[in-house]
């Protein structure tokens, strides 16, 4: 039976639905995504990035490479946790791809600038040490307020320290 990856909900010819991406196998997921389906690019992404052993879904060897190939194409279209392990990779580098902190900064500050919870408190702490953009408190303070009022718990305790220690 033949994936058609077109309609939002990544149903199949017969109308049924798709197991969850985390749950496919290696070539299920890789036929998707590259028919240019986003949360199956993303999720194969993660795979390469982290590596998989898995007796159902197969075995990934842990590459940047790789993960930065598929988090690039859904990047591209849009996807604001792509453009966040994006900036994961870019911020460590390794023999494959070269650390770029500049290039790691921008992608986290387009997917914050997209209400990405997780891409606001890392922008903010980019902010805060210096990461890839000058060192700036402001900004920083910032970013924290934004991901604290969404609920991030990391956030709101670094938006009391830098209160506590008189930075605001």
């Amino acid at each position: 039976m033949k994936f058609d990856t077109t309609n939002e909900h990544y149903g199949i010819c017969d109308k049924r639905e798709l197991p969850i991406f985390k749950d496919l196998d290696v070539e299920s997921l890789s036929y998707i995504a590259g028919q240019g389906n986003v949360k199956a690019q993303v999720e194969l992404g993660k795979r390469y990035y982290f590596g998989t052993a898995d007796e159902h879904q197969g075995v990934i060897i842990g590459s940047f490479y790789e993960s930065q190939k598929w988090f690039a194409k859904a990047a591209e279209q849009g996807d604001p946790e792509a453009k966040l392990y994006l900036a994961k990779i870019y911020t460590y580098g390794d023999e494959e791809v070269k650390q770029d902190l500049h290039k790691a900064y921008r992608l986290c500050l387009d997917a914050a600038s997209q209400g990405y919870l997780e891409a606001q408190f890392t922008l903010a702490y980019k902010y805060l040490k210096g990461e890839g953009v000058k060192q700036d408190f402001v900004n920083a303070y910032d970013w924290f307020r934004r991901a604290s009022r969404q609920g991030h718990q990391l956030a709101q305790e670094a938006v009391r320290a830098m209160h506590n220690e008189g930075n605001f």
